[in-house]
């Protein structure tokens, strides 16, 4: 319960995840849980067995912003100016949205490359913001890489200005760390992550 508000349901829940690191701090006119959660839209009823995981994503305050809440490392400064959601994607949603995703344990040890190709027509690439969002609701999204059961997230769906052959990952190393690499590699321990193209709860 936050305040008199109790967290029974998925929107409830996954609101309070980003009010408990401060997003609502960085927004203007949000003082209490309540005020933030009026700014999030219902969360969808639809499922997919492809894409098994609901994710709020919130894209207000920007992917360093929250990438330095959550205590996630490696990413360069200014990044949000130098970064772009590739070509074949659609533009990252601007006010909170949910999506449905998968983390690309079923892409392990294939090229992003592939993976492109291989999409079904209504599915996307994740972003770097949406695969932040989604190790933040769902921590086992990734596990430490050095384990046996490691495991990274290639998050194609957003690159780099002047680089467009570089993508980001998500894993946990030493700390949860996203960082850039080079789409053309394939690893067993990293696969890439999809969503179902739709946004829900915008109109966007």
């Amino acid at each position: 319960m936050i305040g008199n508000i109790r967290l029974v349901g998925v929107r409830e829940i996954q609101t309070a995840r980003y009010w408990d690191l401060g997003v609502g701090a960085f927004l203007n006119g949000i003082g209490t849980f309540r005020d933030y959660l009026e700014s999030i839209p219902p969360a969808p009823e639809k499922s997919d067995p492809r894409f098994p995981h609901l994710v709020l994503v919130e894209p207000r305050i920007g992917l360093e912003a929250l990438c330095r809440l959550a205590g996630i490392g490696g990413l360069f400064p200014k990044a949000d100016q130098r970064i772009s959601t590739c070509t074949e994607c659609d533009a990252e949603a601007q006010q909170p949205v949910w999506i449905l995703m998968q983390d690309g344990r079923r892409n392990k040890g294939k090229t992003i490359r592939e993976c492109r190709q291989a999409f079904d027509t209504d599915e996307t690439a994740l972003t770097a913001l949406q695969g932040v969002c989604s190790f933040l609701q769902y921590p086992s999204v990734v596990r430490t890489f050095n384990d046996s059961e490691g495991y990274a997230m290639d998050l194609p769906g957003t690159i780099i200005a002047n680089e467009p052959c570089m993508t980001p990952y998500l894993g946990i190393f030493d700390q949860a760390w996203l960082s850039f690499d080079k789409d053309e590699k394939a690893h067993p321990k990293m696969g890439t992550a999809s969503r179902l193209r739709r946004f829900f709860g915008s109109s966007f």
